[in-house]
């Protein structure tokens, strides 16, 4: 799961979040490792997996499938 600002619709939040400073800069393959360790714990999470069977009820029904 990649997060990017480019998803807000709101410039100006967009340019503030990108103009704050960080200290965090990790190695590529550093970066990947906690991006997988990070997907492994949202998927396994209750709470996370509870929310998307709840939005998938909500969700109108698709075209039926042959």
């Amino acid at each position: 799961m990649v997060a990017r600002f480019a998803t807000l619709k709101d410039l100006a939040e967009i340019d503030c979040l990108s103009r704050q400073p960080t200290g965090v800069v990790l190695p590529s393959e550093t970066a990947d490792r906690l991006r997988a360790a990070a997907g492994t714990i949202i998927s396994g999470s209750p709470e996370v997996l509870w929310v998307l069977k709840d939005a998938a009820v909500k969700e109108a029904p698709g075209p039926a499938k042959p």
